[in-house]
């Protein structure tokens, strides 16, 4: 919360003051906050944009949270037509950026992020810088809970201003870093999982100096983060951490909020730093900052209070979040199978189609299921439920008729929910011109995204003004086994038992997979696990296929 603007607090100073960055005979911001006790600090004369940014993220995040129940009910009304996170979470933080960038205009933004910020429609910059890595810690806060769906807003909020692929990488690491800190991870865990995620190998401090000397005032983002991992890795407390980072020089503000926000999640900051950084904190952004902090600490007090919310929090690394929407990706072999066999129509083809489509079972491969909205259930707590998991498995939804060239609106079909606790979701269904309910489902974001055009294209020839209201506000991750297991006798899912099966990408291409074809698929994963499975190493590959 306020880790990252007193790093840019000290490292701005030091740029400032360059000489100050080697006598360290108090704490920084002490010495600079005394000398100017009682007074306001300005941007651009006692912090940067890193401060200005920062707070603007963090209130843009605590607007989209708000409107989170909202968008679980499908409810667009003050979203302006917005339906799907992505586009909302977009809405809210570039809004709140231009905001407390336009209310700060001589914090020091780079030329391209100065443009962006006061001109409406620009595009973001193609320039490799560490700005965006330096904000980014907010995004790791607001979402503890999921490791995937904070990787994949923290990569979105830098595309928002940056597009180069080193700045969206190190903001991507940066926030990684921050989270496992949270989540009381060790140095070494953290150090090796940037290494092993990202590549990035984090230099002891002398080799950081001297790579900071050859780069000059503008190292690239990566350097930047490194520079300040380092910091990190090596510094014994907060403060220890501040003085390792804006000692090399350079970009000491960038290289100082970023070791200032995963310092702060690691260490936490001692209460006279915290009060020294708000007694000069202009009321914006103080504001920001604190409303920010109380939301942080409610969301603590809601996992001491819910073990269903702490089990969230503690399984945050394990499960990595696969049930996010970003989680679907690798199904393009599946996609190519299934285009031959729509091509060939032979035995042949149609056999490969299937065995792709189990190899992409055992692979734990993830397919787009669109929902209608989603509400918690009876021991939720109040709370809304992660965006893009996968528990909960009710029927309730619009289904529409669909041949293999498009869709048209039907009637509404309904079905149980899911049971007390879990989250139960009103699911979309497919009606063919013969009037049978499939399970609709997508493997990729492209298939998605021509299947809402088709649904609009579908409506405008119909002569409807109306947007398409049903086509499925929200998408899950659904696991392509889980969604399968759907349809076999011998578990029955009640919510499933009016479906004749699962229908992959209707509206361009779809493959139509009937309950026997899926009991086929079972038998035939079934006859080889009697071979695969005689090593009890199955069990350590996490292997989902289902076992005799």
């Amino acid at each position: 919360m306020y880790g990252a603007i007193i790093g840019d607090f000290v490292g701005f100073l030091c740029e400032k003051q360059g000489s100050i960055a080697e006598n360290f005979g108090i704490s920084l911001l002490r010495r600079e906050s005394s000398e100017s006790a009682g007074q306001t600090a300005q941007a651009g004369e006692a912090f940067s944009d890193k401060t200005v940014l920062t707070a603007g993220l963090e209130e843009g995040l605590l607007s989209f949270e708000k409107k989170l129940p909202g968008l679980l009910a499908g409810d667009r009304t003050g979203g302006r037509g917005k339906n799907t996170f992505e586009e909302a979470f977009c809405e809210e933080t570039a809004g709140a950026l231009r905001r407390f960038g336009q209310a700060s205009p001589l914090a020091g933004y780079p030329m391209d992020l100065s443009i962006w910020l006061f001109r409406e429609g620009t595009e973001a910059s193609a320039a490799e810088q560490a700005c965006a890595a330096a904000r980014v810690s907010p995004v790791a806060w607001m979402f503890q809970e999921d490791l995937y769906m904070m990787r994949h807003l923290a990569r979105l909020q830098t595309k928002l201003t940056h597009q180069g692929k080193e700045s969206v990488r190190a903001a991507d690491a940066a926030a990684c870093a921050v989270f496992l800190a949270i989540h009381a991870c060790t140095k070494d865990y953290i150090r090796t999982f940037l290494e092993r995620t990202f590549g990035y190998r984090i230099p002891e401090p002398e080799a950081v100096r001297q790579e900071i000397l050859q780069a000059g005032s503008a190292p690239e983002p990566s350097l930047c983060l490194r520079a300040a991992l380092s910091a990190f890795l090596y510094g014994k407390d907060f403060e220890d951490v501040l003085r390792r980072a804006v000692s090399p020089g350079g970009a000491s503000a960038d290289i100082a909020a970023i070791a200032g926000a995963v310092a702060e999640a690691f260490f936490g900051i001692p209460d006279e730093w915290r009060e020294a950084c708000r007694e000069r904190l202009p009321q914006q952004i103080l504001q920001a900052a604190d409303a920010f902090s109380l939301r942080m600490s409610e969301k603590k007090k809601i996992r001491e209070e819910n073990p269903a919310a702490r089990a969230r929090w503690e399984s945050a690394l394990t499960r990595a979040s696969e049930r996010h929407p970003a989680a679907v990706q690798g199904n393009e072999p599946l996609e190519e199978a299934i285009d031959r066999m729509l091509e060939k129509k032979d035995q042949q083809s149609l056999v490969a189609a299937l065995e792709m489509l189990r190899l992409r079972m055992n692979q734990r491969g993830r397919v787009f299921v669109p929902i209608l909205s989603a509400q918690p259930g009876e021991n939720s707590a109040g709370m809304a439920p992660d965006a893009g998991q996968s528990t909960g498995t009710g029927l309730r939804g619009t289904t529409q008729e669909a041949d293999s060239s498009g869709g048209k609106r039907g009637a509404q079909e309904t079905g149980s929910a899911g049971g007390p606790g879990a989250v139960k979701y009103r699911m979309q269904a497919v009606r063919t011109r013969d009037g049978r309910l499939w399970q609709p489902a997508y493997t990729s974001r492209a298939k998605l995204e021509r299947a809402y055009a088709a649904q609009e294209a579908a409506a405008k020839a119909a002569g409807s003004s109306e947007k398409t209201q049903e086509r499925g506000s929200l998408v899950l991750s659904y696991a392509l086994d889980a969604l399968l297991k759907r349809f076999l006798p011998q578990d029955p899912d009640q919510t499933a038992a009016q479906l004749q099966g699962i229908v992959l990408n209707p509206y361009d291409r779809p493959f139509f997979l009937a309950r026997k074809t899926i009991e086929a698929l079972f038998v035939v994963d079934r006859e080889a696990k009697r071979i695969t499975d005689i090593s009890p190493k199955s069990e350590e590959r996490g292997d989902s296929s289902p076992k005799e």
